[in-house]
Formats: structure tokens, sequence, C-alpha cells
């Protein structure tokens, strides 16, 4: 990278961090940095960023004999909290979420409840994000207030799918030490 590497620094790695771009996104921190005062700032951003690694080490060690699912929860820590989710990360850990269930001692996912919550919340905000973004930047008849209410519902549909598909696990060994 040369002499480029601290330009690149910035634009990759604080930019992120730092949540330095207020443009509204399904990231919970763009909303609150524009809410609140600036004397604050510093702290809402460490902390908003610790709130994964936090999660990340339980997690880890929790579910530590099945660490697809230890990397797949944490995955979903990671876009709940991200300042800038994109649908990747959306992507990547519900193709692994797909992996899970193909175990070779049966599907640990079988005693997911809520599916149907969890996908029509996945589907309602990929269905009224645009439409609430082109309502309030465009045509002016809605304001931040509607497209954050996505968000929250983005973020609580993911933590509610890292809680079925953690239980989930959970049981799903229980169930195969009685039986063994």
């Amino acid at each position: 990278m040369g002499d480029d590497f601290p330009k690149w620094w910035r634009a990759a790695v604080t930019f992120a961090v730092m949540s330095e771009d207020q443009t509204p996104n399904l990231g919970l921190h763009w909303y609150l940095f524009t809410t609140m005062f600036d004397q604050f700032r510093l702290f809402y951003v460490v902390a908003l960023n610790a709130i994964p690694l936090a999660l990340s080490a339980p997690l880890t060690l929790g579910f530590a004999d099945d660490p697809l699912v230890a990397m797949t929860l944490c995955l979903i820590a990671i876009s709940t909290c991200a300042p800038y989710p994109t649908a990747n990360d959306f992507v990547t850990y519900v193709s692994l979420l797909s992996v899970v269930a193909m175990d070779d001692r049966g599907n640990p996912l079988v005693y997911v409840k809520y599916g149907a919550v969890i996908a029509g919340g996945f589907l309602y905000v990929a269905l009224l994000s645009p439409l609430t973004w082109y309502m309030w930047i465009h045509t002016r008849v809605a304001n931040a207030n509607f497209y954050y209410a996505i968000t929250l519902v983005y973020a609580c549909t993911q933590t509610l799918l890292s809680t079925q598909v953690a239980r989930s696990v959970a049981r799903f060994r229980r169930a195969g030490k009685k039986r063994d």
C-alpha cells in the first residue's frame, strides 16, 4: 500500500469504527448520533463497538464444541450492532444457518420457534425500508422516526433469530445427551 496506508486505514477501519457518516441506514448508530449531544459521542462509540466483542466471548465459550454455531451467532451479533450493515452480512449468517442445519447428528435448528415471525420480520424490513426511505427523502411525507422504526425491527428480528438458534442448539444437545 505504500504511502496510501494511512488514507486506506482511515477510509476502511476508522470510518466504520467511529461511525462518522450520519447517512441513514439499517444500522442502529446513525439515529443515536444525530440526536445526542457531542460530548457523549466517544462514550457511545466505544460502548456500541464493545457490545459485539463482549457477546463474542460467552458465545464462543458456550458453543465451544460447535464452532460453526458460535461463529454464526457471533456474525449475527456483529451484524446487529454494525454501524453500516450490508446485505452481505445478512446473507453470510443465513447461509451459515443452512450449513448448521445439515449436522451429522441431526438438525440442531429443529427446536426453533417463531420461524414465521422471524421470516416475516426480515420480509417486513426488505419491503418497507426502501419504501420509508423513499417517502422520507424524496416525497417528504415521512420522517426519520419511520425509517428508524424499520431499523429497530431489523435489530429485534436479528436478536430473536440469535436467541432462537442458541436455544434450539442447546435443547438439541440436551436431547442428544438423554438419548446417549
